[in-house]
């Protein structure tokens, strides 16, 4: 009734939520949030073939907002940077002048079996500036790209609050990454005949559902590019992306083929 009727927001039960943190009156913006012109854009960008993308800022004071998602359906990366992603950067978030910065799903550093050209150079050749998103810190020992730690990186942010406002706030527009926040991400009940709830398992690793998963992933690049990568994204003159001395490291040790065509 709440969600129909008045129009709120509500956490659904399915599976195990994986982000207990998250409250949507506390995590969802009020009314819209506005683009500051005068600081830099980062986002956050899953491959496959559905490529989807979580477009954010950091506020002066810290708080990481997420304003956009954009999500898609049997696209390869290319037709997807020209026909949502770079038009969405350009009509609303002022590409041309304003820097953005991309991180992406580190598997997007490999070649495809179709060619030699990952995903990654796909996106800088067309002009949108992305890296591999760390998810440890650049240079750091035992680097991966593991599921654990992303949500983890995400979980730390939501737990967090700058004064009495939250460290992450979500445009009420992104319906998607919010829906899965209030349950559509989940952890999947195992079928176990007569476990009860207290005795109920759960698979290790979250529900692949298209889109939500997706946009959830991207989510996660972005909070780990603006916790690890060393950069102030906060700062209006927050220098470009150039590829660290751990990045080799972290390009070779990431796993997983990513598919580009």
């Amino acid at each position: 009734i709440d969600r129909f009727i008045l129009n709120k927001w509500v956490t659904k039960k399915a599976g195990r939520p994986v982000y207990p943190e998250w409250s949507p009156d506390f995590h969802v913006a009020k009314k819209p949030l506005e683009f500051a012109q005068n600081l830099p854009v980062i986002f956050g960008q899953d491959f496959g073939r559905t490529p989807c993308t979580v477009i954010g800022q950091m506020g002066l004071d810290g708080q990481i907002r997420i304003l956009r998602e954009i999500t898609s359906d049997n696209m390869g990366i290319a037709d997807f940077v020209t026909q949502k992603l770079r038009p969405t950067l350009v009509n609303e978030f002022d590409f041309y002048r304003v820097k953005t910065f991309g991180f992406g799903d580190p598997a997007g550093a490999d070649p495809t079996q179709v060619d030699d050209i990952t995903c990654i150079e796909t996106m800088n050749r067309l002009g949108v500036n992305i890296v591999p998103a760390p998810v440890t810190p650049y240079g750091q020992r035992g680097y991966h790209n593991s599921s654990v730690t992303r949500i983890n990186n995400v979980s730390e942010v939501l737990n967090r609050r700058i004064g009495s406002a939250p460290a992450i706030i979500v445009d009420p527009s992104c319906k998607v990454l919010i829906g899965g926040f209030n349950g559509d991400y989940h952890y999947r009940r195992m079928r176990l005949d007569g476990a009860s709830e207290e005795d109920a398992k759960y698979t290790d690793e979250p529900d692949k559902g298209h889109p939500v998963s997706d946009v959830h992933d991207a989510l996660q690049y972005l909070v780990c590019g603006v916790k690890n990568s060393g950069m102030d994204f906060s700062n209006p003159y927050v220098t470009d992306l150039s590829i660290d001395p751990g990045m080799d490291e972290a390009i070779a040790a990431a796993s997983g083929m990513s598919m580009c065509f």
